[in-house]
């Protein structure tokens, strides 16, 4: 495997197996969080992905075993975090970030007076316009900025290009970002949106497309050319070498890679682990 692959692909997904479309069990989900951490691309792996309500059932499920937590906040913050200081009492190292709605400035600033500065926070912000002025305003809170980028219906999906307005906004205010939702492939494509049979399809994001797009953004690519590759269905549009991640004539390489991860552009949050993997197998990436 190159090193370009590897630098793009570790510690990428958060495990999201309680949410839509996969909306499994709790035992069942941890089961699998647990059954990819043991495997042989344990190293892709990021957090496990859980509502703030429901950190109770984390500790019983794993008496004392420590499993890297990002803590999705609901409506009542102030509850919220009072779930989140009774679970770090027991499991202190667990949980490594905490998601909150940012529909707002106000919302925004409110959020970060009550949350620790200490803990990683990241906002979700709508991907439209009301971008340009939410993401300043988590620069100001030393935040980080959340897209939705599908869901189970395809209006659900943002236009390309508002990922890549949402992008180099990130990149110009310096906030590290994550994506969630619709990115279960490394490609964009047409894909079943759930998994119920005669499933309605749509236009997903890929993965790929987004994160390369990332490190592009950073070394400021053409914001005309940033959405034909967010927009890019080919792999063979795409090479990988030890020297980097060639897109086209376009060549963005493995240290350029390492820095968007570990600085910029930082996880996506799956309901599924599997379906990545299988497709980066079929691209010959794994």
């Amino acid at each position: 495997m190159y090193s370009s692959v590897r630098n793009l692909l570790t510690g990428l997904i958060d495990y999201a197996g309680l949410f839509p479309p996969a909306s499994l069990d709790f035992a069942t989900a941890l089961n699998n969080f647990e059954r990819y951490r043991e495997s042989e691309h344990a190293w892709m792996l990021g957090k496990f992905i859980i509502p703030a309500s429901r950190l109770a059932e984390l500790t019983t499920s794993f008496e004392g075993s420590s499993v890297p937590v990002s803590v999705l906040a609901g409506d009542d913050l102030d509850l919220n975090l009072k779930s989140v200081r009774d679970f770090q009492r027991l499991q202190p190292a667990s949980i490594q970030a905490i998601e909150v709605k940012g529909a707002t400035v106000e919302k925004i600033r409110e959020a970060s007076e009550k949350i620790p500065s200490e803990m990683r926070t990241f906002f979700e912000v709508p991907a439209g316009i009301a971008s340009t002025l939410l993401v300043p305003a988590i620069a100001e809170q030393a935040g980080c900025a959340k897209i939705r980028t599908g869901g189970v219906t395809a209006g659900a999906f943002p236009a390309s290009s508002d990922v890549v307005r949402f992008l180099q906004l990130c990149a110009v205010y310096s906030v590290p970002f994550k994506a969630t939702a619709g990115l279960h492939h490394p490609l964009r494509g047409w894909h079943a949106l759930t998994y119920q049979d005669q499933s309605p399809c749509a236009a997903m994001h890929g993965f790929l497309n987004i994160f390369v797009a990332a490190g592009f953004v950073r070394s400021h690519m053409a914001p005309e050319l940033v959405g034909e590759l967010i927009d890019e269905q080919s792999g063979e549009a795409f090479q990988f070498s030890e020297e980097g991640i060639r897109w086209r004539n376009h060549l963005l390489t493995s240290d350029e890679i390492s820095a968007t991860r570990s600085q910029f552009a930082l996880s996506f949050g799956s309901c599924s682990v599997q379906e990545p993997i299988d497709d980066l197998k079929a691209m010959g990436l794994l």
